[in-house]
């Protein structure tokens, strides 16, 4: 998963030693216990219900943390949404990525636009908050 807004203090985005450094590579400045939340919108533009896992990778895509990885179903009726947290201890330097694979090419991760009729704000198909708890 990418994460397009990377600047601190624009869209959102408050830095504090928390950055993004590759388009989906989430770094720590410091070593601490981080508690690392996610939501992401997911839809398929094809018929039936298929499977979407969703994990964290430590430093590199091929490093699977243990015990992160969840499956969701998501049917072409509707959007669904994914969110969840996890908790961990992390060195200096050390980078997670949210990563995903699902056998349906037709899966994606979905963001809308800016709404009118009533006017409401558009919807981003990642949002990800990084916080050092200890």
């Amino acid at each position: 998963m990418t994460l397009n807004q990377v600047t601190d203090g624009s869209g959102g985005v408050v830095a504090r030693g928390v950055s993004v450094q590759a388009p989906g590579r989430i770094t720590v400045s410091a070593a601490g216990t981080y508690n690392i939340q996610f939501s992401a919108q997911l839809d398929k533009t094809d018929a039936g219900t298929d499977l979407v896992n969703i994990w964290l990778a430590l430093n590199g895509q091929n490093n699977p943390i243990e015990w992160t990885n969840t499956e969701v179903a998501v049917s072409s009726t509707g959007k669904s949404v994914a969110a969840w947290n996890f908790v961990l201890d992390l060195a200096a330097s050390d980078y997670v990525q949210l990563m995903w694979s699902s056998p349906d090419s037709a899966m994606r991760l979905f963001s809308q636009p800016t709404q009118i009729a009533p006017v409401r704000p558009g919807i981003p198909s990642l949002i990800v908050t990084v916080t050092q708890v200890a």
